[in-house]
């Protein structure tokens, strides 16, 4: 690994491990170089991450000086520094960029797990999770552009927690999933899926009380917080522990056997987290209520457009949190990393993802697209489902 961003942004130069690049704004144009390998950023996005939207006069020769001065550090690495019409390209090994690198294995452990290869699939992932350091992006300037980049790296980790957990789960082996959910939930206690697979890991480990305990802390922490009950993927989980004996008496001494467990419960709640900074934007809240409402004219996708970073993925997340009501058969999600260096996500992985969290098991989903395609179908027919997909990169 070369660039480090899943925690505090380091490089390393030569053998002599990695270190810390000078400065926070220097630190945040190498970041966001990195995260976008191979592709132009323009000086604007680049002010936007520094300054948001009140560069100082200044702020285009600052550009300049950071990108000259991370020429010179960049010069013992496999990465080059371009100068392009309107901004910058940095080149090089993606493999050699942690987050890119984590994008990299999650996929392959995507297709691994369509394929039924779950233990590689398991491996791929823990590979992936080690990557992590704490909070990605951690000493950056604190502007939206750069908490927009975080909360989509922490979503794509949580994502794989949920993914790795509940093969484990799957496998008979989600005791060993109890500590990095554990960790995941006091983190982020409000992502109801991930209580639910705690709570699963827990029961599977001969440990119900603790099950409950979680449940509880949940139910708590969403009526102080948000004012609402535990959703569906909460209540199977506990449903799933109160029909076992175990969870009204002391946990026994030894694990029992393990036994099968469901992997995720029938209807998903897959949302994002709701941007904390989102305000306005009533006009186009106001235009998807219109387009995906009850008297909506067309049955074809609704497509919000946008250049990078003006907020389509905050404007779509939080209209789905106001209108989840309306879809009681689930909310599915998915990043389709459509600029991604190693190309966008397959449609069969994320037909695959969709199918385990409408209730399919591992050995239930088909090998090929078109079968997928056909079950997914076949499974949501009728249903009232929001799909929500990110980053698109063209209408295929």
């Amino acid at each position: 690994m070369r660039i480090r961003l899943l925690g505090p942004v380091e490089l390393r130069v030569g053998a002599d491990g990695f270190t810390g690049v000078a400065g926070a704004q220097r630190r945040a144009v190498l970041a966001l170089l990195a995260l976008r390998l191979g592709h132009l950023v323009t000086v604007d996005q680049l002010c936007e991450l520094l300054w948001d939207e009140q560069p100082p006069p200044s702020a285009r020769a600052a550009v300049q000086g950071h990108v000259a001065a991370l020429r010179k550090v960049l010069a013992d690495t496999p990465f080059e520094l371009h100068t392009r019409d309107s901004g910058y390209l940095l080149d090089g090994p993606a493999g050699t960029v942690d987050a890119l690198r984590f994008e990299e294995l999650t996929g392959a452990a995507d297709r691994q797990a369509g394929l039924g290869a779950c233990t590689a699939a398991v491996a791929l992932l823990e590979e992936a999770l080690r990557l992590w350091r704490g909070e990605a992006l951690a000493d950056l300037p604190d502007t939206p552009l750069r908490a927009a980049a975080v909360d989509r790296l922490k979503q794509s980790r949580t994502a794989a927690l949920l993914h790795w957990a509940g093969l484990r789960l799957g496998q008979g082996t989600g005791a060993s999933a109890v500590p990095l959910l554990e960790q995941g939930v006091r983190m982020d206690g409000l992502r109801e899926e991930l209580v639910a697979l705690l709570m699963r890991c827990l029961h599977q480990a001969g440990r119900p009380a603790e099950a409950l305990t979680a449940y509880h802390q949940a139910r708590v922490r969403l009526d102080d917080e948000l004012g609402i009950n535990p959703g569906p993927a909460l209540r199977a989980a506990l449903a799933v522990v109160l029909a076992d004996d175990r969870a009204v008496e002391p946990p026994p001494t030894a694990p029992p056997r393990p036994e099968p467990a469901p992997l995720l419960p029938l209807v998903p709640r897959q949302l994002p987290r709701r941007h904390p900074d989102f305000v306005g934007r009533t006009t186009d809240l106001a235009r998807l209520d219109r387009a995906c409402g009850p008297a909506r004219a067309g049955d074809g996708p609704v497509l919000v457009v946008g250049p990078a970073g003006v907020g389509k993925s905050a404007l779509v997340t939080d209209w789905a949190h106001r209108v989840a009501d309306r879809f009681p058969d689930g909310l599915l999600h998915a990043e389709l990393h459509g600029l991604a260096p190693d190309g966008p996500a397959l449609p069969e992985a994320v037909l695959a993802r969709f199918l385990r969290a409408l209730g399919v098991p591992e050995d239930g989903v088909p090998a090929e697209r078109a079968a997928r395609a056909a079950l997914y179908r076949e499974r949501t027919r009728g249903r009232r489902l929001l799909v929500l997909l990110d980053d698109a990169a063209d209408a295929d």
